[in-house]
């Protein structure tokens, strides 16, 4: 997501600050109107570690 706020602002000529925060206080800077904008960062899942035991096989 860095990457691609880094193009868009090369692209637009413009500068864009972004912040890693932890999710709960991005969503209040949104409702509270300090940030235009909330990213959430996921972490990819490592699917061989993955736990599908309580998985329903029979959909």
């Amino acid at each position: 997501m860095v990457d691609l706020l880094k193009v868009i602002s090369t692209v637009s000529n413009k500068s864009i600050d972004y912040q890693v925060v932890s999710f709960a206080r991005s969503m209040s800077h949104v409702e509270g109107r300090k940030v235009d904008s909330h990213m959430p960062l996921i972490k990819p899942l490592d699917m061989s570690q993955a736990n599908f035991s309580q998985s329903n096989n029979h959909l």
